[in-house]
């Protein structure tokens, strides 16, 4: 059964409990009316939660444009009965042609950031699922957005490289950096102050975003590259 099936068993309970005390039992009248409008509140919030739920739940259309989006992208797709073909994300964001032999992942309606941060405490990632056809081609699949009138749902796109070649790349990554470790100011050579630290196996900060080489993706950059996390 869903999670609405608790919610009047919630709000029956708090009924209940408020039905049945005794005010002879009351010792402190203050606190008791204060831990009771909590108990009936967490009620009521959950009620309302679950209506927002149900309500979020009847907007849902499994044909339709939902927004797919990979780091500063954000464009509209379709999707046909909740699928989308892998190779349509793939080709029009480029991505293989940037990253040969990268997979692809979907994210729903999560960052990039949360996926980390979900890593970080061993928790879930609400991939969507992914279904090979018969002619070999991949699908997401399971899909859904909103009726018209409504906001797109969003889907994040996470891009897996291919080992190999994601070791060529961080070699050359770090070979740019060492060549611009040093910085030319009026012929005299300066020592530039920040740079991207995700290489070395720990993740860019705040204090170093505009040298990143790759914010969004940080996290997983400095993992692959010794840091635990």
């Amino acid at each position: 059964m869903g999670s609405g099936a608790s919610v009047p068993q919630n709000l029956n309970k708090a009924v209940e409990e408020v039905m049945a005390i005794k005010i002879e039992d009351v010792e402190d009248y203050k606190n008791e009316v204060v831990r009771l409008r909590k108990l009936i509140k967490e009620a009521y919030d959950s009620v309302e939660k679950e209506k927002e739920r149900q309500a979020e739940i009847a907007r849902r259309v499994y044909t339709g444009k939902v927004k797919i989006i990979y780091q500063q992208y954000q464009e509209l797709f379709q999707i046909d009965n909740g699928r989308i073909n892998v190779d349509k994300i793939d080709e029009d964001y480029c991505l293989s042609d940037v990253m040969p032999g990268c997979k692809l992942a979907l994210l729903n309606n999560i960052s990039i950031e949360e996926m980390h941060k979900l890593e970080m405490n061993n928790l879930p990632i609400p991939f969507q699922k992914k279904f090979t056809m018969d002619d070999g081609k991949e699908v997401f699949e399971e899909l859904y957005t909103y009726k018209d009138g409504f906001e797109p749902r969003k889907y994040t796109v996470v891009v897996y490289e291919d080992p190999a070649q994601y070791q060529l790349d961080m070699e050359k990554v770090k070979a740019r950096i060492a060549a611009d470790s040093n910085i030319t100011i009026g012929g005299v050579n300066v020592e530039r102050a920040e740079g991207c630290s995700c290489i070395e196996g720990n993740p860019c900060t705040d204090a170093n975003k505009y040298n990143c080489k790759d914010w969004e993706n940080r996290f997983a950059i400095a993992k692959k590259n010794g840091w635990s996390g």
